[in-house]
């Protein structure tokens, strides 16, 4: 899905587990009110492509089908920004870690980097199964109130036929194997990067994400937190003043040739 006919740039937006890429629209809107051309896509297993609900053979395939967005997004001599959310995050730090050329910059919101909410023993069972039996499916129990702060937002959420609460044993595996490697190559990132998270995240603890933040040399980085946020900032409360940094962000990394930024953490009050 594309939004929008922009001048600026493309911004390519990557959602979260059991999610699909409509839940952007709020955002895709705003941003193409600001002359972005916002794309996004469901990821194979979600929404409405094709695939087992949860379930992938590898990791890479995730990597492969953002790398497709980004090279339908791209126009020449335009910045291309890839925003992504949750288990779309990681799928995002992937890819600029592989392919930081195609890239002006990313945004990381909830970035699940070490612990998350998920039950251990799922997390276990499903990596004992991933070479036996990969398709094995686990309900991933992640509680929709916990999403945000806005009823109506969990209302839709409950209510949205497009979402689903699955995970495969081979998702796990690929998962975990994922964040290890992540949190092994932190000081190779080579694109600047903005995280986001809400300190009342209880699917995504922020703690995670504020430390690999720190671990990263690259010196244009800013991690912003929001207090009493929950899980999904593009559908919370706060999400005025996480639009308002983001396009801020934007605006500081639309050149090709920046300045270099100290790295600063910002905590709103």
């Amino acid at each position: 899905m594309a939004t929008g006919q922009g001048t600026r740039g493309s911004i390519c937006l990557a959602h979260g587990l059991g999610s699909h890429g409509d839940t952007f629209k709020t955002l895709a809107s705003d941003l193409a009110l600001r002359d972005y051309t916002v794309y996004s896509l469901d990821l194979r297993g979600h929404g409405r492509s094709q695939g087992k609900r949860g379930y992938i053979h590898r990791w890479s395939e995730f990597r492969e089908d953002l790398r497709q967005l980004v090279q339908i997004a791209k126009e020449p001599e335009l910045p291309c920004f890839i925003f992504g959310h949750s288990l779309g995050a990681t799928i995002t730090l992937d890819y600029a870690l592989h392919y930081p050329q195609t890239l002006q910059g990313i945004i990381l919101s909830a970035l699940p980097i070490s612990k998350i909410n998920l039950s251990p023993v799922k997390m276990a069972l499903g990596q004992a199964l991933s070479s036996l039996w990969p398709t094995f499916t686990l309900d991933t129990g992640l509680d929709i109130a916990a999403s945000s702060r806005d009823p109506n937002e969990v209302a839709q959420r409950y209510a949205d036929p497009l979402r689903h609460r699955y995970g495969r044993a081979r998702m796990a595996s690929e998962f975990h194997q994922t964040i290890t490697q992540l949190q092994r190559h932190s000081l190779d990132l080579q694109v600047p990067v903005l995280f986001l998270h809400g300190t009342a995240d209880r699917i995504v603890p922020a703690q995670g994400s504020r430390q690999f933040f720190e671990a990263i040399t690259f010196p244009d980085k800013q991690y912003q937190e929001y207090p009493g946020a929950y899980h999904d900032l593009h559908a919370d409360l706060d999400y005025p003043k996480m639009l308002t940094d983001l396009n801020h962000w934007l605006d500081q990394h639309l050149q090709p040739q920046y300045s270099w930024k100290t790295s600063q953490i910002t905590v709103d009050t």
